[in-house]
């Protein structure tokens, strides 16, 4: 967390997250990360502190007593008396509201208005990602830790693959994995639990006609609680781009043959 200055010279307070990009040889190539705006999360925190709120309560009754220190030469009656009348009514009449008002009604204010911003901006992101998801030309797919079971597809896997999300969420990932390239689909799915930066990889996969499909996957750890617990990933299908590499390196052998 750190705070910083805004264009027009006020101060925001933001939550820093980021990660180092790194090439093979692991030196770092760049940085990338989000910055959340955290300055009414934090102005909650303060609110509740209970320093704060012991601070606010104390100043309450220091103001009162004084109060009273003021008026005493004031009053035509027993100091003791006198004393303990105002103590039980600026007790009653201001001590008490002022605390409510305070200390509870502003502490109230400041959790409702905390909850509905993040409720707020809760179904703002799950809207517009939802949104991008299920609209993506390219399949994005979430599988468990463990065996790699599929834990949601969206519907551009149906569009591409002519499978049903139905027939594979819940279901091994590595059964859509063409034998030949089954080494390299458990390596890179190790990799990624263990945290690490994966460039992209190829890998064929099953049709529901039982053509081989060629994915370009990108795929990164997915958190929970800063535990990794599974695996996000990207695949664009490249399979029209790889037969026409096929076909030009075809076309260019046959040349060479001609010119022999």
């Amino acid at each position: 967390e750190a705070q910083v200055y805004r264009k027009d010279g006020g101060k925001t307070w933001i939550s820093l997250n980021a990660r180092a990009i790194r090439d093979d040889r692991g030196a770092a190539l760049y940085y990338e990360g989000t910055a959340e705006d955290i300055t009414e999360q934090k102005k909650v925190r303060e609110a509740v502190k209970p320093s704060t709120l012991l601070l606010r309560i104390v100043g309450i009754f220091a103001a009162a007593e004084f109060l009273i220190m003021l008026l005493l030469p004031f009053a035509d009656i027993p100091e003791g008396i006198w004393l303990y009348l105002m103590d039980v009514a600026l007790l009653t009449i201001i001590c008490v509201p002022l605390v409510y008002w305070w200390v509870v009604k502003g502490l109230t204010r400041h959790l409702v208005a905390q909850a509905t911003l993040a409720q707020t901006e809760a179904q703002a992101h799950e809207h517009r990602y939802g949104t991008l998801i299920e609209t993506a030309p390219d399949v994005i797919y979430t599988r468990a830790a463990g065996d790699g079971t599929i834990t949601s597809l969206n519907p551009a896997f149906e569009k591409i693959t002519g499978w049903s999300r139905e027939e594979w969420i819940g279901k091994i990932f590595a059964s859509l994995v063409h034998p030949e390239d089954m080494e390299l689909a458990t390596e890179m799915f190790q990799q990624v639990l263990r945290g690490e930066n994966l460039p992209p990889y190829q890998l064929r996969i099953f049709a529901k006609s039982g053509e081989s499909l060629v994915g370009e996957f990108t795929s990164v750890p997915q958190f929970e609680r800063g535990k990794i617990v599974g695996e996000l990933g990207i695949a664009r299908d490249i399979t029209a781009r790889k037969q026409a590499e096929n076909q030009l390196r075809a076309l260019s052998a046959q040349n060479r043959l001609i010119l022999d």
